[in-house]
């Protein structure tokens, strides 16, 4: 699995607040001039009475697209930053988009009307890679998965295409044998056969960083520290630069680790 070959296919943020700012056009026509003063390409406008649309169209087919969105979701008030398709475009020119339009965000709704720091965070990361060997499928199969060919054989076809989901939520340290799993808190990732092209791994992961209570018991037993989880808000880029250092660190190590397994034995 080379590391060079990643190829990123989608880079989305979302901030969820408690908050319930009305819209009004003057803030949205004010957050399209703020953003679009300092560089981000975004021509197209819309608004509604919940929601305000900023978006471009790219070249290309399919072709390439970046949304940003301001408005109410389910009860939540959201700022959302996607990029699909993104080229040539680094992930680092991304999040430095990303970060005016938060900052124009911020400007024009500041935290007392959006209720403080967001309740959630979240980004997703969708990105391909070259399987070691070529072969996604085979990769998968007999270094990943060390599938016996035996039970395979049970299913009467060979596959054409694999996948697994792996959830990780981030754990409080316990007493118990076991550490407490913080269920909001952490990434899922999917790896799977890419089936466009079977010499690519189809990546998708999402990282979240919600701002939940920490047990009394569990900061006692942590020696103090803060009363939430994520007490600090950062900037856009620094959430997709981490999630993505994530990807091409920790999940490719532990594919190649895998690999290594199988091949020694």
């Amino acid at each position: 699995m080379n590391r060079d070959s990643f190829s990123l296919g989608r880079a989305a943020l979302n901030f969820l607040f408690a908050g319930k700012p009305q819209l009004t056009r003057e803030d949205n026509l004010k957050f399209y001039d703020t953003v679009t003063r300092q560089g981000v390409d975004l021509p197209q406008f819309s608004q509604s009475e919940t929601t305000v649309q900023l978006a471009r169209q790219g070249s290309g087919n399919p072709p390439s697209s970046l949304l940003v969105e301001v408005g109410h979701d389910q009860g939540r008030f959201r700022f959302l930053f996607a990029e699909e398709r993104p080229s040539t475009r680094s992930l680092e020119l991304i999040g430095k988009d990303a970060d005016i339009a938060w900052d124009s965000f911020c400007e024009v709704w500041p935290s007392e009307r959006v209720g403080g720091n967001p309740v959630l965070v979240e980004v997703r990361l969708t990105t391909t890679a070259v399987a070691k060997g070529g072969d996604a499928t085979g990769f998968l199969k007999d270094s990943c998965f060390h599938m016996n060919p035996a039970a395979l054989e049970k299913l009467e076809r060979q596959p054409h295409g694999l996948g697994v989901k792996i959830m990780l939520p981030v754990q409080i340290p316990s007493d118990q044998s076991a550490n407490i799993p913080l269920m909001g808190a952490g990434s899922t990732i999917l790896v799977e056969t890419l089936l466009d092209d079977p010499t690519r791994l189809y990546l998708e992961a999402q990282f979240s960083w919600p701002s939940v209570p920490i047990p009394q018991e569990i900061r006692q037993r942590m020696g103090g520290g803060p009363e939430r989880t994520n007490p600090e808000l950062r900037r856009p880029s620094e959430y997709l630069l981490e999630s993505d250092e994530y990807m091409k660190t920790q999940l490719t190590d532990f594919l190649l680790a895998s690999a290594e397994v199988a091949d020694s034995g």
